[in-house]
Order: C-alpha cells, then sequence, then structure tokens
C-alpha cells in the first residue's frame, strides 16, 4: 500500500495573482507517476498526447530534470529532506483559489473504512465521493473560465494544475479505449487533450505569447501496475528508489520569444521552479528556498551550470542514512540503496525488488551518468576513488544544511481529522456519513463551481 496517499494533494488547480514589473503569466503543469520513457517524444511508440509532442517541440527540453521526491507528498517540497506539511488554512493563505481533491487510499472495494474522496472549492466540500471520471473536465472547464476572467484584467496570473493522470487507478472519462497503449494510454489522453484545451484558451484570449507554461511529473513510474503503469525508459528502476528510473522525469519550458526551443543538458530540479518563478516575478521570497536555484539565467542567458549537484532522499528519510545519492555534473554516487514494491516485485533487477533491503555501501557505488545513464558500471578507477572522496564531502555539506521537519507520518492517524461534507467527522455510520446526498454534489462536467470569495494573499 502506497501510504504516502493520506498526506498527498492528489489533483490540485490553484490561481492567484502574479506580483511582476514585466507581467508574465505562469502555467505550471505536473503529471502524476509520468517516468521518463512514457511520452512519445521521449521514445515511446504508443503514447499519443499529440497537445505534449506539440509544446514539446517549442519548448527548452531539459534532459537532466529531477523530482525532489520519489514518491508524491515530498516532491511538492521547497527543501531537501522536509516533509511537506500543510493545511486546508495553509492553502488559503498561499493562493486566492483553489479547487482540489484531497484522496484515502482505494484498493479494490473502495469502502475500505476512509472517507470517500472530496472534491473541494477553497474550504468547502462540493462533491464527497469526487466523481473521478469526469473530473479533469471539471477542472478543464474551471481553468478555462479563469483564463477568460484574467483576460479582462491587466494582472498577471499564476496557475498551478497537478493532474490525477496518469496514476493508477486510471480514468480517462471521454478516452477510454481510446489509446493503443491500453488504460494508461487513455489517461495521457485525457490529459493531453485537457492540456491542449487549457492552451487554446490562453491564444484565444492572446495570452500564450505572455505566458511561461513547465510541464513536469511528480515521480518515476509506478512499475508494480505493470503494463497498467509507466516506463522509466532506459533508467534503472521506477517510482519510491533512488535509482533514475524513481527521480528522473521528463521537462519542458515553453516561454515564446524569450526561449528558444531546444534541449539543454544541464542539471535541474523542481526544486527550482519556485526560486526560478518568484524570480521572473521580481518577488522577494519570504519562504526559504535555499535548496533550490533560479533557473532563469540558463535559459534567458544562456548561462552554464546553475546546479551543480542535487542531493538524492530516500522516501522513508532518517537523519542516520541521508542523503541516499549525490548527483554530481554527470556522476552520481550512491552512499545507500534500496528497492520497492512500487518498483515491482517481479522485477527482473533484483535490485529494484522490496527484498532488496536498505544496503549501506562502505565504498559507494558511482556512475559516469553520460555514457552509462542506466546505472549498470560501477566504476573503480583511481580516478574513480578520488571523485569518490569528492561526493562524500558534497554528501556532509548537504547533512549540515538540511533542516529536519517533525514526521507527518509518525503522528499516526485521527479520524476527527477526516474531510467530511458538511458535518463534522464524528457522525456515524463512519465513514459513509460523510458522503454528500445527491442535491449536494457536483457531477456535471459542464456545471461551474459556486462562486468564491477571493482570499488574498498572507503576509
Amino acid at each position: 500500500m502506497e501510504t504516502f496517499w493520506t498526506l498527498k494533494l492528489f489533483f490540485v488547480f490553484v490561481l492567484g495573482p502574479a506580483i511582476c514589473e514585466t507581467r508574465p503569466n505562469f502555467l505550471l503543469i505536473l503529471a502524476d507517476d509520468l517516468g521518463y520513457g512514457d511520452l512519445e517524444t521521449n521514445g515511446h511508440p504508443t503514447s499519443a498526447a499529440p497537445s505534449l509532442k506539440k509544446l514539446h517541440s517549442e519548448s527548452l527540453v531539459f534532459s537532466n530534470f529531477y523530482s525532489a521526491s520519489a514518491v508524491c507528498s515530498p516532491s511538492r517540497m521547497l527543501r531537501q529532506g522536509d516533509f511537506l506539511r500543510f493545511s486546508i488554512l495553509d492553502i488559503t493563505r498561499a493562493f486566492q483559489l483553489f479547487v482540489m481533491i484531497m484522496p484515502e487510499p482505494c484498493f479494490g472495494q473502495c469502502n475500505n473504512g476512509d472517507v470517500s474522496c472530496p472534491l473541494y472549492s477553497n474550504t468547502t466540500i462540493v462533491e464527497q465521493p469526487t466523481s473521478l471520471p469526469d473530473l479533469t473536465q471539471k477542472y478543464t472547464h474551471k481553468a478555462i473560465l479563469e483564463i477568460e476572467r484574467f483576460s479582462k484584467s491587466e494582472d498577471p496570473f499564476f496557475m498551478y494544475l497537478a493532474y490525477h493522470e496518469t496514476h493508477h487507478p486510471q480514468f480517462a472519462g471521454d478516452f477510454r479505449n481510446a489509446s493503443s497503449r491500453g488504460s494508461f494510454g487513455d489517461a495521457l489522453m485525457e490529459m493531453d487533450h485537457s492540456i491542449g484545451k487549457i492552451i487554446s484558451a490562453l491564444k484565444k484570449k492572446n495570452l500564450l505569447n505572455n505566458t511561461l507554461i513547465f510541464f513536469t511529473s511528480d515521480n518515476g513510474p509506478s512499475l508494480m501496475r505493470h503494463e497498467r503503469g509507466g516506463s522509466a525508459g532506459l533508467f534503472r528502476c521506477g517510482k519510491d528508489t533512488t535509482w533514475e528510473g524513481g527521480l528522473r522525469v521528463p521537462a519542458f519550458l515553453y516561454y515564446p520569444v524569450h526561449v528558444q526551443p531546444g534541449i539543454t543538458h544541464e542539471l535541474a530540479s523542481t526544486l527550482d521552479v519556485t526560486p526560478t518563478i518568484l524570480a521572473l516575478a521580481n518577488v522577494t521570497s519570504r519562504t526559504d528556498v535555499s535548496h533550490g536555484f533560479d533557473l532563469s539565467p540558463l535559459f534567458l542567458n544562456h548561462s552554464q551550470e546553475v546546479r551543480q549537484s542535487l542531493a538524492m532522499f530516500s522516501t522513508e528519510p532518517k537523519k542516520a542514512f541521508e542523503p541516499y545519492a549525490i548527483r554530481y555534473k554527470h556522476f552520481k554516487s550512491h552512499f545507500y540503496t534500496r528497492g520497492s514494491s512500487l518498483s515491482d516485485d517481479l522485477n527482473f533487477d533484483h535490485a529494484c525488488r522490496s527484498s532488496s533491503r536498505q544496503e549501506k555501501h562502505d565504498q559507494a557505488l558511482i556512475f559516469d551518468l553520460s555514457v552509462d545513464p542506466s546505472e549498470r558500471y560501477d566504476l573503480r578507477s583511481p580516478e574513480a576513488r578520488k571523485l569518490r572522496g569528492q561526493m562524500e564531502q558534497l554528501r556532509q555539506e548537504y547533512r549540515a544544511n538540511v533542516t529536519w521537519a517533525p514526521s507527518e507520518m509518525a503522528k499516526g492517524q485521527n479520524r476527527h481529522l477526516s474531510p467530511c461534507c458538511s458535518r463534522p467527522a464524528t457522525c456515524e455510520p463512519f465513514p459513509d456519513c460523510c458522503d454528500c446526498d445527491e442535491e449536494g454534489s457536483f457531477s456535471s462536467p459542464n456545471d461551474r463551481l459556486p462562486e468564491i470569495s477571493v482570499i488574498s494573499v498572507g503576509p
């Protein structure tokens, strides 16, 4: 069971004003469990995603882009080693408007003692359980409405779209059985169609040429789902590991006129997204994002090596062992490794399986990813011994500079904190009593969400 689901904002749409002099708009798109090898543009022969294919061709593509974590919740963090901590009031302080669902684990039969997935409009639950097959259509519709609203204003905007696609279980709405890649391909087409409609709306309202669009994924693919999971391409293992397949993800940036299409092999991370957007918006950060770098010199001024190194943490981090791995330029060193059931307990590579327990490498593994991206050939030359020393020094620097947050998972579960439509979570019979009645549901893809009062950005 993927224990991180209870912490995760599974699908998020948030919108608010950007503060800047040059007045760009920002659209940040995050796919879920989309692996490096899952897109047609990265070589998958049956992944049809025409909107992303066109966007990719007109974008700066990052070939060495890493998620902050190999599972969902901590991949949304700002600082390395620090699990994302959030609450509904936290979000209302950060954004003017948001629409989201907060999922509970559901495998096989969905009534497993947890409440149904609620759909929030700001702090109000407007549907519970959420109709997942048409959820993306609702997000798309709301996003387009907000684009139309902002087209009438001089204020630039920041929009964050975190899709549930292509996470398992897959819901494809109108694209069911449309792809030759099966349910995964159907879900990819559903997300792609949504992205295409939103880009078309930006173009129709003459906003596209002044909008920076960044697309990436939260982590590598869930290989345990086999053909219904994703693909890491040539990279080793997948989700929930610090091997390349768990952390290296597709990423590309579209910013017409300002950024020329092409490819960059420079190192970058989701940790860099926030400081980059803040810099372009001329905003002085009130948040510690010291583990991230402003990437704008890379794509605006063609500077090299904005980031030289990156620390990689396990998904159940303990201070004594972290970080598990260090990437430095085109080299990567593993100090600890372990497999995961999310990378498939039937994987032909034993290092990926959960039976591969945490292993300390007294002589750290080291790979030259420029010639060995699959991490197969541990370097043993005299030069590699010197490089191991440099990697260990980098690791110690990261260890000294990471602030550790209290474990959210260690706090346990509290039924009274469960999202419950229109009534407290003390109701009976729990959890069925938390579901909305039919009149309170929000089921039509074309229904507009209730009007929401604007919440100003907090101090």
